[in-house]
């Protein structure tokens, strides 16, 4: 007989569940309301080990035992590494419909076998036969004692390599911060905000949210060490039109010189300060778009006021004795950045990014992230400490495009700020 609507077993064969069916009740009389299905076994949960690494996956298939009527996980795949991540002989089983594994990484059989080539992103390839890349660190110089092409410093235990940029402890006890979970932190703090007698549904909406972005902000700025701007930024020529972004702050652009000094370190050449290179705009939305219902324009006219900046400080030799003042177009040195912080189910369109990649200005992503061992840290909101993820470049080409023109090929370069806050 079946179970909780499952197949009953046939031949020996163990049940599954392939539809849950369930009933729609309609205002017409029960025996003639409809019968629907929802598809099972499209969705897959997976079980990740400290390092990030996928270790079982399940769908939300179940499997039937027809002795015992007892249900279990269907297993799509499980996998035990070596340290460099190669697969244990005897101690795996692959799925062909999924395809990530290793530091969560989605892996290519195709080229070296299976689970033996894995896409790091800009690293590209990895093997993980050799715990080896096949390309160079663009790090390389600042680990001066360890292989271009080594992974997480080679030390695979401690150490991920996220994205193929340099080893870091695995992020543990930290989780994403959607829209719906912040406005439930927020309101678990007592924060309420109560509707006036004369006020629409449509305009109480408007304010709760709007006062819930200026919270939001508030929060990231603090995380930040930043102070809110309140400067105008004048994009066009002969034109009152103006942004003001929620945060500015000064990009630098290092030239590294081959040179070594005192035979050990590289030298800097020159660093560039931009004046006003970085934007920072904290969205309390998961729908970020090119042209926003309220402000239409808001990040065209910052994507082009970035585009215009010019106004720089030159520093040159040792410790950078001299300071000179020039004029440089940020955007020809990969500097000039716009930041966007939003919360982690946050989704940014594409035509933001392309608009701002044809402009020359790098867009630079941070989510939202919380952990429930507050304290009187920056960040810290009431028992929740809240910080922002490792920054994501989505438009890399703009930055690889600067980094190699042939005019200053010298060395390697260094986009970043002067001061303490972290965009990258």
């Amino acid at each position: 007989t079946a179970l909780n609507n499952l197949p009953a077993a046939t031949g020996g064969v163990t049940g599954y569940q392939p539809y849950q069916p369930y009933t729609i009740l309609t205002t017409e009389d029960e025996a003639t309301s409809g019968l629907v299905y929802r598809d099972l076994g499209n969705k897959y949960y997976e079980i990740k080990d400290h390092l990030g690494n996928v270790r079982v996956v399940v769908n939300d298939r179940k499997n039937l035992d027809p002795a015992t009527g007892d249900l279990t996980a269907k297993v799509e795949s499980y996998n035990s590494y070596y340290p460099f991540g190669m697969l244990q002989p005897n101690r795996h089983k692959d799925s062909k419909s999924y395809r990530y594994g290793f530091n969560g990484k989605e892996k290519d059989d195709e080229i070296k076998g299976e689970g033996n080539s894995i896409d790091f992103g800009s690293r590209t390839v990895y093997d993980s036969r050799l715990g080896r890349f096949t390309s160079l660190d663009p790090k390389a110089r600042d680990y001066a004692g360890i292989s271009p092409y080594a992974y997480a410093a080679n030390n695979p235990i401690l150490l991920i390599d996220k994205d193929g940029e340099g080893a870091e402890p695995p992020i543990t006890g930290w989780y994403g911060v959607t829209r719906e979970m912040f406005i439930k932190i927020v309101e678990s703090q007592g924060w309420k905000l109560t509707r006036k007698p004369t006020e629409s549904s449509k305009d109480f909406s408007r304010r709760y949210i709007t006062t819930l972005g200026g919270i939001f902000e508030k929060n990231v700025l603090n995380i930040l060490g930043l102070k809110k701007n309140t400067k105008p930024f004048y994009p066009y020529k002969y034109s009152n039109n103006y942004t003001v972004p929620d945060a500015v702050e000064v990009s630098r652009f290092q030239q590294i010189s081959e040179e070594k000094l005192f035979g050990i370190f590289n030298q800097v050449e020159y660093a560039l300060d931009f004046e006003d290179g970085i934007f920072f705009e904290a969205k309390f939305t998961t729908n970020v778009q090119f042209e926003q219902k309220f402000n239409k324009d808001q990040f065209r006219k910052q994507i082009d006021a970035l585009s215009n900046v010019i106004d720089a400080t030159r520093y040159e030799g040792t410790f950078f004795p001299e300071a000179t003042k020039v004029k440089e177009k940020a955007t020809e040195y990969g500097a000039a950045v716009l930041v966007l912080i939003v919360p982690s189910d946050a989704v940014i369109e594409d035509k933001l990014i392309e608009y701002a990649t044809e402009k020359g200005v790098v867009v630079i992503r941070h989510d939202l992230q919380y952990t429930e061992d507050g304290d009187d840290t920056p960040g810290d909101f009431g028992g929740v400490k809240l910080r922002l993820s490792k920054g994501k470049y989505l438009n890399p080409e703009v930055v690889r495009q600067n980094s190699t023109e042939e005019s200053r090929n010298q060395g390697s370069r260094i986009i970043g700020t002067p001061k303490d806050v972290k965009i990258d």
